[in-house]
């Protein structure tokens, strides 16, 4: 059984090892500076695991719309509208950003289902004739 001065040690390790949120931010701007949106992205990501806040949302849904990640932008920046804590500003620019992505929806999932083609029943099989038989 281990020491619990040694558990408490290897778990202080290891939470010290994952970078905090703050960090996390830092290093998504430079990687949104450098082009790179993707990884902006997943780490601004990792980010809103740690500090839910509206902001790294807000800048989340940013990195994916240049990520060309139009879906997942859209589902963000609708869901950062509904927070209580999003921007005035920040909510004209998503409404904007939104409008925008809207119309960038692949054209599949604009379009209605067709309904599905019901073929009508075969016809009844032909009955042959009874002919009465005598008593």
């Amino acid at each position: 059984m281990c020491p619990r001065p040694v558990l408490t040690f290897a778990l202080t390790v290891l939470l010290s090892a994952a970078p905090s949120a703050r960090q996390l931010v830092d290093d998504a701007q430079k990687a949104y500076a450098k082009g790179d949106y993707s990884e902006a992205a997943r780490l601004l990501e990792a980010a809103s695991k740690q500090d839910p806040s509206g902001r790294i949302l807000f800048n989340l849904a940013r990195a994916l719309e240049k990520a060309n990640e139009v879906e997942k932008a859209i589902v963000i920046y609708e869901t950062y509208l509904d927070r209580p804590d999003a921007e005035l500003q920040a909510m004209k620019r998503a409404r904007k950003a939104l409008a925008a992505l809207y119309r960038l929806k692949p054209a599949a999932a604009k379009e209605e289902p067709k309904p599905a083609v019901v073929e009508p029943p075969p016809p009844p099989p032909e009955e042959k004739p009874v002919t009465p038989t005598p008593v």
